[in-house]
């Protein structure tokens, strides 16, 4: 079969039938939109657990006298750990700097030279936060020679990791739900602007027709809704990003998101085209 004539035979179709077409394309661009919408929403979410996770560190106050080499080697020490992603050192300078920035000179000008320790600044792995090995980590620092304290929110870090699993499982529970409900509505409408030519289909099946030569236009024709779909709901993002960004920061970037929906209209209106057809044709 000339793929052509059948993408010419989908352009022609869709032109006479406009209006069908166009009110097809509409609601499948409703229910991509607000699946991508959720998917957006969810996606940005994700991203501010993760930062809010990634800003819990653990603190490793070090004792006073601390040589350079004893210092890289057990950086290199905390480095090569199970659950510890970044090491960074902070200096007894660097600390008191920080100490005046946060809390302002008055407070630190009443003090008598530099009380603070130096200390490493680490950031543990999503599975280290909290349970038995946290634990097993915190006891393992600790047994270092020049460790004096370890120090981390662990409370904090376990209520941050609870709330990212609840989130992630209602999360996954409603995109499932939303997933097949949009699935349902663009199979339903191209199955009801298919079953207004099932007369067509019955004669071109009458005369002789394989079943390749009269599905193939259907399923380009539902390639070319869905995509336009995707296009158009895209762009609805786009316009619902911009009002939205105003309050909120983008974390995740658009873009995927816009490409992901052109995608999934393109292929559902084809599968639903070929679902639709096929019942057709076995009668």
């Amino acid at each position: 079969m000339n793929i052509f004539w059948a993408v010419g035979e989908a352009l022609s179709t869709m032109w006479r039938r406009r209006f069908v077409t166009a009110l097809s394309v509409v609601t499948m661009t409703i229910a991509l939109f607000l699946f991508g919408l959720f998917l957006h929403i969810t996606l940005n979410l994700k991203s501010y657990a993760d930062y809010a996770a990634k800003r819990l560190q653990m603190e490793i106050f070090l004792v006073d006298e601390l040589s350079e080499d004893e210092r890289e080697k057990t950086s290199s020490l905390l480095l090569d750990m199970d659950g510890i992603d970044t090491v960074v050192y902070i200096s007894k300078e660097e600390a008191y700097r920080i100490f005046r920035q946060e809390f302002g000179e008055d407070i630190t000008g009443d003090i008598a030279g530099n009380p603070l320790p130096a200390s490493f600044r680490v950031r543990l792995s999503p599975g280290y936060r909290s349970g038995k090995k946290l634990e097993a980590l915190i006891g393992k620092i600790s047994e270092l020679s020049i460790v004096d304290e370890v120090v981390f929110k662990q409370a904090v870090a376990e209520r941050v990791d609870r709330a990212i699993k609840t989130f992630v499982l209602i999360d996954v529970i409603t995109g499932v739900v939303m997933l097949l409900g949009m699935l349902i509505i663009i199979v339903n409408t191209i199955k009801l602007n298919i079953v207004e030519r099932a007369e067509s289909i019955y004669i071109m099946r009458f005369v002789g027709a394989t079943a390749s030569f009269i599905r193939l236009p259907f399923i380009i024709e539902g390639i070319f809704e869905g995509i336009f779909a995707g296009l158009f709901s895209s762009g609805l993002l786009c316009l619902a990003e911009l009002a939205l960004v105003r309050f909120f920061p983008r974390l995740f970037p658009i873009g995927y998101i816009a490409i992901f929906l052109v995608i999934l209209g393109g292929i559902t209106g084809a599968a639903a085209s070929g679902f639709a057809v096929r019942k057709f044709l076995k009668r």
